[in-house]
């Protein structure tokens, strides 16, 4: 679990392939009856972090993928 000041959001990351990564705003995270902002990906997430001088996330897991994420646009990957 990692928070990104510049984004007022908390990340995490799953082995999961249903609940791979999660990113969700600090304000949002208090409404229990809202499902938090995740995405699927096979083999799960092992690892991500946020570049604030090119607003994108990387995720990487254990099918060797590097996937990158804009922050705001978080249905499927940008590159």
């Amino acid at each position: 679990v990692k928070y990104f000041p510049d984004l007022r959001c908390f990340a995490s990351c799953s082995p999961s392939s249903s609940m791979s990564f999660v990113l969700e705003e600090v304000d949002r995270i208090f409404h229990l009856n809202e499902e938090p902002r995740g995405v699927g990906i096979p083999k799960g997430v092992n690892c991500f972090d946020f570049c604030a001088r090119a607003n994108i996330i990387a995720t990487g897991g254990v099918d060797k993928v590097i996937r990158v994420w804009h922050p705001h646009i978080f249905s499927r990957p940008t590159g």
